[in-house]
């Protein structure tokens, strides 16, 4: 005869769930990592079949049901020692990893959810160590009470008693319940809060394998010592009709500035990202040229770097139809990024030393030209995404982390500063006067009316 948890085990069946209860397993002998599983390895997954009697004997295990806290409680064990992955099926699947490793502290929560009558669901999970699976369904037969709507509020709504409220406080969970609350409130306010901060840097252009493949060359040495870095930027091009549509836009005290904070973040950053930021920059920025705005429209910008090497950066948003190349020269290569294609001219000889030992006062080394492959992968905003996981769980780098951020930030306010001033500045710059001046220019910017509308940005810069 069956007891009252397995008749308890076969009304959750039939209320809750459209497939039979499984074990999900993984023997050691089976995985091959160990423990340490990289996407991709292999390794054997198994599933085995509960009996009526809830028990698994492949794992040595069993499932046992009980009420709990108004609701239901599964219970997963195993007596096994064999196992590397352990867990039951369910709708959905919750594994939890036994073995040691970097898994041994891994704690592994399902979202709660409410059924469709909308009684009340939840979900609890042990400590994987235990080798205990717990899971907490709080819809009993009867359900919560509770008649409360927001829409009518507490006046209109009925008054259902304190039974809830008794029901929790005599839960013999009660203390855990309220000590978890506070742990999971105060650790979402602690990591919730400067996370945003630190992913809205979203450098996401430095997923781009373009980039990531010129910078691999950059700092691997194959163009050998940098001379000359020419990005021109100027398929931004904007009309009137959007500067005019937004109060905010185009202004000193609604943006700070114009297309270098706009549009072209990212390229500052990568500029620097690919060839470091230089020692001196000298700013031309042309406010308003060819708009009707108080900001610059019309950048060039002229950098020198501790080996002696320069720079240039143009854009503008008036230029039609524009373009966006990118030119890297070494002394034993140059480097050119434009139209979706990396090219590589490769010298047959470092430039300096051809220079000095060639018997003929006209002649170039010969190139090699060179289309360069890249991976193709270009993941974009998921993939600043993943790598920070990454880096919380494994310690995987960053895209970008915090310092980074901040170098194409002060290389823009450098090229302001700049163009200001009428003269070079250094970096890192005077921050303060930096503000000084821009706080002028805010307390003198000019107020624009009318209702804000919305642009199709499709075919745009980085649309595509």
């Amino acid at each position: 005869m069956k007891n009252d948890r397995t008749f308890l085990l076969d009304f959750l069946r039939e209320k809750y769930f459209t497939d039979s209860f499984s074990v999900s397993y993984t023997l050691l002998s089976d995985d091959i990592t160990h423990g340490a599983k990289p996407q991709g390895t292999p390794y054997v997954s198994r599933t085995g079949v509960l009996d009526g009697n809830g028990y698994n004997a492949e794992t040595d295990s069993r499932l046992t049901a009980e009420t709990f806290c108004g609701g239901y409680k599964l219970t997963l064990t195993t007596k096994s020692d064999a196992l590397s992955e352990f867990g039951l099926n369910l709708p959905f699947n919750f594994m939890g990893k036994l073995n040691a490793g970097g898994w041994r502290k891994q704690y592994l929560f399902n979202s709660p959810y409410a059924s469709e009558d909308n009684e009340h669901i939840y979900c609890y999970l042990s400590n994987p160590l235990g080798k205990n699976l717990m899971l907490v369904f709080g819809s009993p037969a009867d359900g919560w009470k509770m008649d409360y709507s927001p829409y009518l509020g507490f006046s209109g709504s009925e008054w259902v008693g304190l039974e809830n409220f008794q029901r929790f406080f005599n839960s013999p969970d009660f203390l855990e319940i309220i000590r978890n609350t506070l742990l999971i409130n105060v650790t979402n306010l602690i990591i919730g809060f400067p996370f945003p901060i630190l992913l809205a840097l979203m450098l996401n252009q430095r997923t781009n394998p373009l980039f990531r493949k010129a910078r691999e060359i950059v700092r691997g040495g194959q163009l050998g010592a940098l001379k000359r870095s020419v990005w021109i930027v100027t398929n931004w091009y904007r009309t009137q009709h959007y500067y005019d549509s937004g109060a905010w836009r185009a202004t000193w005290a609604g943006e700070g500035g114009g297309v270098l904070l706009n549009q072209c973040p990212h390229q500052l950053d990568l500029v620097q990202w690919l060839v470091g930021l230089p020692c001196k920059v000298q700013g031309f920025c042309h406010e308003g040229k060819w708009h009707n705005i108080e900001v610059e429209d019309d950048v060039t910008a002229y950098f020198e770097y501790p080996n002696g090497a320069t720079g240039v950066f143009i854009t503008t948003t008036a230029d039609a139809p524009g373009t966006n190349r990118l030119e890297i020269t070494g002394t034993k290569a140059t480097l050119i990024c434009q139209d979706g294609k990396l090219i590589m001219k490769k010298l047959e000889m470092d430039e300096r030393e051809w220079c000095a030992t060639c018997q003929e006062g006209f002649r170039a080394p010969s190139y090699e030209t060179i289309e360069v492959e890249t991976d193709g992968q270009n993941g974009q905003h998921p993939a600043v995404l993943n790598a920070f996981a990454a880096h919380i769980l494994r310690g995987e780098p960053l895209v970008a982390d915090g310092r980074e951020g901040i170098n194409g930030l002060m290389l823009s306010n450098a090229i302001h500063l700049s163009s200001w001033l009428g003269h070079p500045v250094t970096l890192p710059i005077d921050e303060a006067l930096f503000l000084e001046k821009l706080n002028e220019r805010r307390a003198t910017s000019r107020v624009k009316t009318g209702e804000s509308v919305f642009s199709d940005t499709n075919g745009t810069y980085g649309s595509k």
